[in-house]
């Protein structure tokens, strides 16, 4: 019977039990570091989804010569565009379906122009069809995130003078 070339290699079970062990400890880190990375990708993909719906409104505004306003609603977390009159009474309700937001991410509040203030009720923002909009800010956090600190924050921004939105992460206030 012939030998083979490679006698006697072969590992111990301390080896191989420390290889899983040090496997097990990156397996768990790189959990633990997806679950965030999938917590603050919802707040994200939230921020961007309210800002279409508000460039949707800019856009329809200007295109049909009509006002048009992007309601939220805070007692279920949903967001549509109304069609408007110029004295902002609703012509057409829900022209867009009106789009749940992520259950995990929280509308803080959305401050439209200086002074009003909306963390309950329906807070509307209007869209003229100059392409002007209401200057409107929406702050996004993470359900159960300290509410106190500025980095859990996303806000959608709206310029009045040319309607476009933006989105910034780690703003508040």
């Amino acid at each position: 019977m012939k030998k083979g070339k490679y006698k006697g290699v072969s590992f111990s079970l301390v080896e191989l039990l420390v290889v899983i062990a040090i496997l097990t400890i990156f397996s768990t880190f790189a959990i633990v570091s997806y679950g965030s990375y999938r917590q603050t990708l919802w707040l994200k993909n939230s921020a961007r989804e309210i800002e279409s719906v508000l460039n949707s409104a800019r856009t329809m505004a200007i295109n049909q010569n009509a006002h048009f306003e992007v309601v939220y609603g805070f007692a279920n977390n949903q967001y549509w565009i109304d069609l408007v009159d110029s004295n902002q009474n609703i012509l057409k309700p829900k022209i867009v379906t009106p789009i749940t937001m992520n259950e995990n991410v929280q509308m803080k509040e959305i401050r439209i122009g200086t002074s009003t203030i909306y963390s309950s009720g329906l807070a509307r923002v209007h869209f003229y069809p100059t392409g002007r909009c209401d200057y409107a800010r929406f702050y996004l956090i993470k359900k159960g995130d300290d509410e106190s600190s500025a980095i859990n924050y996303w806000t959608v921004l709206t310029y009045p003078s040319t309607g476009y939105p933006h989105t910034f992460p780690n703003q508040i206030k």
